[in-house]
This record gives C-alpha cells, structure tokens and sequence, in this order.
C-alpha cells in the first residue's frame, strides 16, 4: 500500500505532467477500496436501523399471532405495515413463501443474509421451538420482545452514563494538538531548561 503512495510522491518531484497521468492510473485502484468501505459502512448502518425497528415488527407479528393468524399471515402484514429497511427483508420473505419456501427456510434465509443481528437468530430459534414442541409463539415472541426492549433500556442507560468519559477523553486526546498548534501560531520561542 505504501510502494504506489512513494511512487506517487516521486513522480511529484519530476514535474506535474507525469504526476497527473499517475494520478489518473491510480484512481481506478483506490476506487475499489473506497466502495468496499462505503458498503460496509452502509451494511452497519441498515443493520442498525433494522435493530431499531425490529421490537415494533415483533410486537406486530405477536399482534397478528393472537388474532388467529397464521406465522406467515403475520409475516405478510409485517412485511405490509413495518417500518423500513425491515420491510424491505419481509417482503423478501413473503416473496420466498409464495415460491414455495416453508416459513422456516425464509425465515433460515433471512437470518443467513444478515448473520450479525442475534435478534434474527432468536426469531428463527423461537418459530422452530415452537413448531417442534408446539409451545406457544406469541407467548415465546412476547418474551423476546421484553428481553430486547430490556437489552435497549440497558444500552441506552449506559450511553448515557459514559458520554461523559468519552468527550473527556476526547479533549485530552486532542489537547496536546491543540497546544502545539497555539504555540506555533502564537510565534512563542521554545523554552530550554537547563541552558
């Protein structure tokens, strides 16, 4: 990663023709990183948002269970009345139940696509205890639900209660940069101890 960034640094020295013509060559290879960056910072970003919405689906899917509907009557009305970006994946999943997948192997895909959101995993894992056991799901679902909105309570207390370590030690962080910046601009000569 180092040689191009030398490279480009020496062909500076030769004169600002060559340095351009370097410039365009190197641009299609720093591309790929920068969109590799940009999709994993948009991953994340779903992914939270998805966390964020997901209690609200969950409560709708309990809601439509204790009706009398159906595990994918629920999904469909999920996937009609959620809120995005997890509509958007319920609908995936109604779309791979009208082409014949079971609710477990929509479900089991859904979860494969997003893997680092446990929320997912817990659903899938509720809906199989409950179709093999025939235990509740709406009662599972609803303890689920209060887990996550425990789990959220807790984080968000904590935030809170470290926000301010975390700017202290931002400002000590950037204290030292900001000395040495002031003193160069300031013109103030050095101080020599012991001279």
């Amino acid at each position: 990663a180092t040689v191009p960034v030398l490279v480009f640094a020496f062909l500076i020295l030769l004169g600002p023709w060559p340095a351009l013509l370097t410039a365009l060559l190197l641009i299609p290879l720093l591309k790929s990183p920068f969109q590799a960056v940009t999709a994993s910072f948009r991953k994340d970003r779903t992914a939270s948002q998805m966390r964020e919405v997901f209690p609200s689906a969950l409560e709708m899917i309990i809601q439509a269970l204790r009706t009398g509907q159906t595990v994918s009557q629920a999904l469909v009305y999920t996937s009609q009345e959620g809120a995005s970006p997890l509509k958007e994946e319920m609908i995936l999943v109604c779309s791979e139940m009208s082409l014949g997948a079971s609710v477990e192997s929509a479900l089991d895909h859904f979860h494969a696509r997003w893997p680092e959101i446990k929320e997912f995993a817990d659903l899938l894992q509720a809906y199989r205890i409950s179709r093999t056991t025939g235990a509740n799901l709406a009662h599972l679902l609803q303890l689920m639900e209060e887990g996550i909105e425990e789990k959220n309570r807790l984080l968000r207390k904590l935030d809170a209660m470290t926000a301010q370590a975390r700017l202290s030690g931002l400002l000590m962080g950037l204290l030292p940069f900001f000395l040495g910046f002031s003193i160069f601009r300031l013109g103030l000569p050095p101080v020599i101890y012991g001279a």
